[in-house]
């Protein structure tokens, strides 16, 4: 497991290598909520999910349908994204973040046992019409528990910087580790 100290000092550096310049501009604009799951384990492995057709990895997330709440706009992400039914854990709410000028991020947190979530299990049903192709794919292609270390090369400068100031500022401490069932649901052998 990590030092405390030491996860402080690598996400106080990503953080720093993340500068966000907002206009007076941007800031009048109406800005979009998503809602989202940041997912780590013992190890302080984050989950992400790989956004198809980019270079990025990212945690569930998503805006919310008319009348839906926050936590259940994040439960159903976590569900259409990566096949995760996180209604049995404990999600503890981090509130709103600055995200993107014209964005912000509502995250709930949770720490889960690694062996809870087996990425390999983990399937994605929503999808998207890609522009260039018209062909149907999934919004998430991918899914692993990613080392703390390896956030700023897997991530986007916006994400990175989140993340990097949530560990930072001492997440590890305020979300305990749980006892969960399984997170993921089985798949049929081939």
């Amino acid at each position: 497991m990590l030092e405390p100290k030491l996860i402080r000092r690598v996400f106080a550096w990503l953080a720093s290598q993340c500068v966000v310049q907002l206009s007076l501009t941007t800031l009048a604009m109406p800005r979009i909520v998503s809602c989202g799951v940041l997912l780590f384990n013992e190890n302080l492995d984050v989950f992400l999910a790989h956004a198809t057709g980019t270079k990025y990895w990212d945690v569930p997330k998503g805006e919310s349908d008319p009348g839906e709440s926050p936590l259940a706009t994040a439960l159903r992400e976590a569900r259409e994204e990566v096949g995760l039914d996180l209604s049995t854990i404990h999600l503890e709410d981090l509130g709103v973040l600055d995200y993107r000028p014209d964005k912000r991020l509502h995250l709930f947190a949770a720490c889960v046992s690694k062996k809870c979530i087996e990425p390999s299990a983990c399937k994605c049903t929503s999808f998207f019409r890609d522009e260039r192709s018209g062909e149907r794919k999934p919004e998430m292609d991918g899914f692993a528990w990613a080392p703390l270390t390896t956030v700023a090369q897997l991530c986007g400068p916006n994400l990175r910087r989140v993340l990097g100031e949530l560990f930072a500022a001492g997440l590890v401490n305020k979300v305990p580790l749980q006892s969960a069932p399984v997170l993921t649901p089985s798949r049929p052998k081939t």
